[in-house]
């Protein structure tokens, strides 16, 4: 009886354990996707919710790139092409809501691209 127990229980566990694996990937990629989507959805507009977003997202390109984080690169609308780094540099000089917005964007479109082909990894 003791055995049957503790067979089912191993079998749970692992299953869990499994599962977490499993999910852990999509939902931390689709996070920035949400707060992009709150921070749209906001009634009165506050760049602050674009700059944290912007830095979290390129923080986290940095730490899942590692040294090839200096290879990738955006553009912005009126700006050359440029490195996140410098975009963000770029966007926080200016201090318009429509640069961050815009780099948001597509930061956040690179990180997914980058999380799908395993570019950084």
């Amino acid at each position: 009886m003791f055995y049957k127990i503790s067979i089912t229980l191993f079998a749970l566990f692992l299953y869990l354990f499994a599962f977490t694996v499993v999910m852990e990937t999509p939902v931390l990629a689709s996070s920035f996707e949400e707060r992009l989507t709150k921070c749209n959805n906001k009634k009165e507009v506050k760049i602050k919710c674009y700059q944290k977003l912007v830095s979290d997202i390129t923080n986290r390109l940095k730490k899942e790139c590692d040294s090839q984080y200096k290879n990738l690169t955006t553009k912005l609308k009126g700006h050359k092409r440029a490195t996140f780094s410098e975009a963000q540099e770029y966007c926080f000089a200016e201090k318009k809501i429509n640069c961050f917005k815009e780099l948001a964007k597509k930061a956040n479109k690179q990180f997914h691209y980058y999380e799908e082909t395993g570019y950084c990894k």
